[in-house]
């Protein structure tokens, strides 16, 4: 086994080009994929949520945030907000699915967020991991409404709510591991999406190296500034 390793702040992890897996563990997807898509698991939890996603607010459209931002155009979400401090990526969206892009640096986003939709949107994802983030997409839900939290944060943070609204209005904090999906269940539907057109996911993928620029695959993957980063390792 061809193997690299490499270290980001919270682990290490190593790469190989062959892997050993039970049969259990495997999916298998249509022949017309194509062996260099990946279907992100985002799009699932944006597909999946409970009740009907009239309106929604992505935070952070990164490779996740962007999946989830198709996932609300697949099931007809409207509008469709996008909230990035980088342009390139608001215009991603844009182009991806959002119908609206906001950029935090220039206005308090939940604002922003509430001038689009009045009383707030229904569901808010939070893609980043960020604590202020999570808090910020709460402020943006309406009463009854539901924050997704999405983003993987260090093990240890923590993020506030006000437990009124919580129990007053009813509002759901919602975390998803994976897009919450059983893959042999809802991997192939959103294989046969990509297939169909109806999912972009090579728009999503900013960046590519050989597995010899790994280090420097990480580095772009860690800048927030990258979509999806694909290492090749074949």
């Amino acid at each position: 086994m061809a193997k690299k390793k490499t270290k980001s702040k919270s682990s290490e992890t190593t790469l190989g080009r062959l892997s050993k897996a039970g049969e259990e563990a495997l999916t298998r997807l249509v022949d017309e994929l194509g062996k260099n898509e990946r279907v992100t698991d985002a799009v699932g939890r944006a597909m999946t949520a409970k009740g009907k996603l009239d309106e929604s607010a992505k935070r952070a459209v990164g490779g996740v945030g962007l999946a989830a931002v198709q996932g609300a155009r697949l099931v007809s979400a409207e509008p469709v907000i996008a909230v990035d401090p980088l342009s390139p990526k608001r215009e991603l969206a844009l182009a991806l699915g959002a119908t609206h892009a906001v950029d935090p640096g220039e206005s308090d986003p939940a604002e922003a967020v509430r001038a689009v939709v009045p009383g707030g949107v229904d569901y808010a994802f939070e893609a980043l991991g960020s604590p202020s983030v999570a808090e910020q997409a709460f402020r943006s839900v309406r009463e009854g409404g539901t924050t997704v939290l999405i983003g993987q944060p260090a093990i240890g943070v923590a993020a506030a709510f006000p437990v009124y609204d919580l129990t007053q209005f009813e509002h759901s904090v919602l975390g998803t591991n994976l897009g919450g999906a059983t893959p042999a269940l809802h991997v192939p539907p959103l294989a046969s999406l990509v297939v169909s057109g109806r999912l972009d996911l090579e728009s999503l993928v900013t960046h590519r190296f050989p597995l010899e620029r790994v280090n420097e695959a990480v580095e772009t993957a860690s800048s927030g500034a990258a979509g999806r980063v694909v290492l090749a390792l074949a």
